[in-house]
């Protein structure tokens, strides 16, 4: 019966299996177009005390190969308001994200590729925000 449930875990995959990684419409979907690996949610704590997060480059996380990639990290409002304009609705989930978007393709400076199921590639860019709206928690 062990082996059942370690063989059944393996094969669901670890966000399946472990409740601790907080899963999010983005989650494995945001890769790097210069190296290939996926972007991971980072928070930074501002002076204000205010939770700011952001996506980054796994391999800019870990330095694993060299000096490590380059790439620019995608702020999650931006994340989450240039897919709120692609699918047409302002609160989507996981599931309106997976039905209509394959991936997204970041690291470009303010730029962000969505590359749809249909084979389509559309490119959205955003701009910085000041001030409350650049804090906001989702």
């Amino acid at each position: 019966e062990v082996q059942d449930e370690i063989e059944r875990r393996r094969n669901a995959g670890s966000l399946e299996c472990n409740w601790k990684i907080a899963k999010s419409p983005f989650t494995s979907k945001v890769i790097c177009r210069g190296c290939g690996r996926t972007f991971r949610r980072k928070n930074n704590r501002q002076k204000n005390g205010k939770m700011y997060y952001k996506w980054t480059c796994g391999e800019r996380i870990d330095r694993r190969r060299g000096s490590g990639c380059t790439s620019s990290s995608i702020p999650e409002w931006a994340l989450y308001s240039l897919t709120a304009e692609i699918l047409g609705k302002e609160d989507f989930t996981a599931e309106d994200f997976d039905a209509s978007i394959d991936h997204s393709l970041g690291g470009s400076y303010h730029e962000l590729t969505f590359v749809m199921k249909d084979g389509r590639e559309i490119i959205k860019k955003w701009k910085n925000q000041k001030g409350e709206e650049k804090c906001q928690e989702k």
